[in-house]
């Protein structure tokens, strides 16, 4: 029995002690639990406040470069004007994340610096803007490019700085070949960071958001057919200023290749492409259209277009215009086909400043008397425009004996021209542009003649002023005649042999003269 008892009494400890040893080792378990819980809410209570902090600063960044498709910029923002800000973006992937259509990773790439900004302007208001392409980044080596993109919502990145960032640089000078370079180091990171290229210069004119088209075109959806690149067809050559890179193996080591190139020799992009497309049998290549995606040579010079209306072209996709020397001329030219948008200084939407238009009717009987004649008129108009403060409206000029008019653009280098007189005229057909205020377009206006008193007098509706042959024109007479005018167009039919017009003021006469007798460049083919 004492035995038993002691028994028992062992046995109820055992037990106790066991029961203990459970209580402990469950209130370890559940301290545990706690602590291990507490740590996980912290931490994913941070990693909340961390996603919550990244889609805030995403959103910040998306408000600030979006690219709003109903912007309207009719005038240059003033650089003075120009908020102090850095650029949204801290890298080049992040803006080609930002930018990039997200379902088929494309993005438009232009390249630009502030020698060209006005022809950048241009380009994302006939082309960018007008069609509501959003996946597009504008890449630059100049700071206040990027700054003035910025300031009306245009997704813009420095690249890399460049040291002739802010002039235009001549056709195939060393400024021009590193500046052409730097879009082949953009477009190989892109492609290497995961993205498929649009890439266009931005002296280019979109008739339709060519993406579509592209795409198809290159069999994009198709992985057997599938293009690599899809560039447009310059003349004789691929154009490096448009084309389609797909991301591929074959397409960066194709720009692999340009790469090398451009940084040990001294060909530009457009020879670089070309010379590696030809060297890599791998690389499937397709040549765009050449009646949808047309080169200079082929929409100006091949089909005669010069002034507006001129066999307008229904089945153009995309027109690049190059085959023609200088940053004035490209410009010249389409705002003779209404293709500039850019109102820098109200250049068509004053209502204030008044103009002086004339023609250019008659052959001479050969190419050089016809030249001298209108050479001599448009010295006239300009004498007139200084003397009344009016900017002169260009006449067509008559070129290829007497088989077609032409624009200035076939005489003269315009970039000798405008150095003297870049303000002092409009293209020809200024005054058919809906950019003009109907005030002006629509005023009312007679015709003047300023005939010598020997001539006989038409029988039109001309207003006319004669003038003795042997004689200057003063000023004075110009003023007297034609100082009280008030219509917005003060309109010759003609102004040929008027007599040598004399500013009062002989030193501004002087610098007058000057400027005439170097600005008349004879120009070669292409302004040349």
């Amino acid at each position: 029995m004492t035995i038993s008892k002691k028994m028992f009494a062992c046995t109820a400890q055992r037990k106790r002690t066991s029961r203990f040893r459970v209580i402990v080792l469950l209130l370890l378990v559940i301290l545990i639990y706690l602590m291990m819980y507490s740590g996980y809410m912290k931490n994913r209570n941070m990693h909340v406040k961390i996603a919550v902090m990244n889609t805030e600063a995403k959103a910040e960044v998306m408000k600030t470069v979006e690219v709003t498709a109903v912007i309207s910029v009719t005038a240059e923002v003033n650089a003075e004007k120009i908020p102090k800000q850095t650029f949204s973006f801290t890298s080049y992937s992040e803006a080609l994340s930002s930018q990039a259509d997200g379902e088929s990773n494309v993005v438009f790439l232009a390249f630009a610096d502030m020698g060209g900004f006005p022809m950048a302007m241009n380009f994302y208001l006939t082309s960018i803007q007008k069609y509501d392409i959003r996946n597009v980044l504008f890449v630059s080596s100049s700071e206040e490019f990027c700054s003035r993109f910025q300031a009306i919502q245009v997704a813009c990145f420095v690249y890399m700085n460049e040291s002739a960032h802010d002039k235009t640089s001549v056709y195939l000078s060393e400024d021009f070949i590193n500046k052409m370079n730097i879009r082949t180091y953009m477009i190989l990171e892109a492609l290497q960071l995961g993205y498929h290229v649009i890439h266009s210069d931005v002296d280019v004119v979109f008739f339709r958001d060519p993406t579509e088209r592209i795409l198809d075109l290159c069999y994009f959806k198709d992985p057997q057919k599938v293009c690599d690149v899809a560039a447009l067809w310059d003349f004789d050559a691929h154009n490096a200023g448009f084309l389609f890179i797909r991301k591929s193996n074959a397409s960066i080591s194709m720009y692999k290749k340009m790469k090398h190139t451009a940084k040990t020799t001294k060909i530009d992009d457009q020879m670089a492409l070309n010379g590696a497309m030809n060297s890599m049998k791998e690389l499937r290549i397709t040549s765009l259209p050449v009646e949808e995606f047309q080169c200079g040579l082929k929409y100006f010079d091949n089909s005669h277009r010069q002034f507006v209306g001129d066999n307008p072209c229904t089945n153009c996709t995309v027109m690049h215009n190059n085959w023609i020397v200088s940053m004035e001329a490209k410009i010249y030219r389409f705002k003779e086909m209404h293709m500039w948008l850019y109102d820098q200084d109200e250049y068509y939407s004053s209502t204030q400043r008044r103009y002086l238009a004339y023609q250019n009717p008659t052959y001479f009987g050969n190419d050089s008397t016809t030249l001298a004649a209108e050479r001599s008129s448009l010295v006239t108009a300009l004498a007139i425009g200084l003397i009344l403060n009016r900017t002169v409206i260009l006449p067509k000029f008559v070129c290829a004996k007497k088989a077609q008019q032409c624009t200035i653009l076939q005489h003269y280098l315009l970039k000798i021209f405008d150095q003297s007189f870049g303000s002092s005229y409009r293209e020809h057909t200024f005054l058919l542009n809906e950019l003009v205020p109907l005030t002006v377009r629509n005023s009312s206006r007679l015709t003047y003649a300023l005939r010598n008193t020997t001539e006989a007098i038409p029988s039109s509706s001309e207003k006319i002023f004669r003038y003795n042959g042997s004689q200057e024109l003063k000023q004075e007479m110009i003023e007297e005649w034609f100082g009280n005018v008030t219509s917005s167009v003060l309109e010759f039919a003609s102004l040929y042999n008027v007599p040598l017009i004399v500013l009062k003021n002989a030193t501004a006469d002087e610098e007058f003269k000057g400027k005439c007798e170097k600005s008349f460049v004879k120009a070669k083919l292409h302004q040349f």
